[in-house]
């Protein structure tokens, strides 16, 4: 292999993991602006407080991903999460008020729980995993690889390929944080559309 395609492919090779950490970096920035709470409220049309709570707490006990964590006569504290509840999770808290002779129902998503481990994590990934490897593996190929006169050690900079393993962490850690943040939203939805129909 020649000295100038060597120095071509490791180009490449860098050039393609900034391109994929500048897209990282644009996901860490998107779920930093995401707002920790959520809330909804809505009107509950001919029905009373206790039939809505009723609704709620039957609702509640036939969804999978739910428990009740604490329960008043007009409000409920609940858990959102996979099966183990022990650090993932979502906070859930709804409530009835009388409001002008029409009961209110108010639901209140706290996503702190599930944001923050993601969060810490996708900086660590993003600020020094990635460039660590994205100008490390092609620096060290560069220096190592590329001035080498024997053609089998100069083939070895097609192991700038190994970048690859430190690029897909922070999409696939982004998919599972907006997959538990839809989950809440859907709760919400599906729960204040049972209770006010």
């Amino acid at each position: 292999m020649a000295e100038w395609l060597a120095k071509c492919i490791v180009l490449l090779g860098a050039g393609i993991g900034i391109v994929f950490w500048y897209l990282a970096f644009r996901l860490y920035s998107r779920m930093q602006t995401l707002p920790g709470k959520l809330s909804g409220s809505a009107v509950m049309a001919g029905r009373d407080i206790t039939a809505g709570m009723k609704e709620l707490v039957s609702f509640v006990a036939t969804h999978g991903r739910a428990h009740i964590v604490g329960k008043t006569p007009t409000a409920l504290e609940l858990k959102l999460g996979g099966a183990d509840f022990s650090y993932f999770f979502v906070k859930i808290a709804a409530c009835f008020e009388s409001r002008a002779g029409a009961a209110v129902f108010h639901t209140e998503a706290d996503f702190q729980k599930v944001d923050k481990p993601f969060k810490i994590v996708m900086a660590v990934l993003v600020f020094f995993v990635m460039p660590l490897a994205i100008l490390g593996i092609p620096l060290a190929v560069w220096l190592l690889a590329v001035p080498a006169s024997a053609p089998a050690v100069r083939w070895q900079v097609v192991q700038v390929v190994q970048i690859v393993n430190f690029i897909w962490e922070p999409f696939v850690l982004y998919a599972i944080h907006r997959r538990y943040r839809m989950m809440g939203q859907a709760f919400l939805d599906n729960v204040t559309a049972v209770v006010t129909a």
